[in-house]
């Protein structure tokens, strides 16, 4: 007997040396009858079993030790058929097996990865004589690569990712004739978070994520300016990510919503709002699978 186990497992068996045959089984709702009540047509429907394995293992699978055992009300699980077949195999020795077999599953997985952001930018300074800087919203672009570890359990369903990216933002506000404020960041990020996995058919799955993007970073950055010098360093807080796509074969489309971050964290009587929204785009450079 050969059990293959994915979403859920099928049973097979072979006599002699033939080709497997699939023992049969299957669940399925039928209407079975229509009523009228309340001068409305209702259909109840019912679950029906296909249990010709039954039947099969009575034609094809018994002998003197499998004849007392009660095969109508066998069930179509791994244990009471792997028993109902060891008892079978017990007339032959050595010559039958019985076989378990669990197909490859991922375990990592590396991408590269590239994504276009639609970002807002604002500054605010209190004090006596408080001032706004809004640089209001452009796109930019950031780049990195995905490191995705599938969790042993929950049937891969579960991946921790991690995802050091790089992003770029420069942008110029006109305050007043010849009197500019600007920004040029350049940072490198490392957001890490959960991935829950829902699988389709034909190579497809979605998902959902969600990361912490610590205030741990790498920066080359000019800064932040108003008037002709850049005056500010720019100093992020935390924040978080959300995220939501689908998979095909190589293939990863995401849609991220970052939450905002204060990027002159340090700095006493300034704030600052940064939120963005992005699409990512990935492919698979390579996974191990066991």
């Amino acid at each position: 007997m050969w059990n293959y186990v994915e979403s859920r497992a099928w049973f097979f068996y072979s006599i002699d040396g033939s080709d497997p045959e699939q023992l049969v089984y299957k669940k399925f709702q039928m209407e079975k009858q229509r009523t009228i009540r309340d001068g409305d047509l209702h259909a109840n429907a019912y679950i029906y079993e296909n249990v010709t394995f039954r039947q099969q293992l009575l034609t094809d699978l018994q002998n003197e030790n499998t004849i007392n055992l009660k095969v109508e009300n066998l069930v179509y699980r791994e244990k009471p058929l792997v028993n109902y077949f060891k008892r079978y195999n017990s007339s032959f020795e050595n010559i039958a097996q019985t076989i378990t077999k669990n197909p490859e599953r991922e375990i990592f997985n590396v991408k590269i990865t590239g994504s276009i952001n639609y970002s807002s930018l604002k500054f605010t300074r209190g004090g006596m004589s408080p001032q706004e800087y809004n640089f209001g919203s452009k796109y930019n672009w950031t780049a990195g690569l995905e490191f995705e570890y599938f969790m042993p359990f929950y049937k891969n369903k579960l991946s921790v990712v991690f995802i050091p990216t790089f992003e770029h933002y420069k942008n110029s506000l006109f305050i007043e004739r010849d009197y500019i404020s600007k920004i040029d960041m350049k940072t490198v990020h490392f957001p890490l978070g959960i991935r829950y996995n829902m699988y389709l058919k034909n190579d497809i799955r979605f998902f959902i994520s969600g990361f912490s993007n610590p205030n741990y970073y790498i920066n080359k950055n000019r800064g932040f300016a108003v008037g002709t010098f850049y005056t500010h360093e720019i100093s992020e807080s935390a924040n978080w990510i959300f995220s939501g796509g689908f998979i095909y074969k190589k293939w990863m489309i995401d849609f991220r919503y970052n939450t905002y971050r204060d990027i002159l964290n340090t700095y006493l009587g300034w704030n600052s709002y940064y939120p963005k929204k992005s699409i990512s785009v990935s492919y698979k450079l390579f996974n191990i699978r066991k």
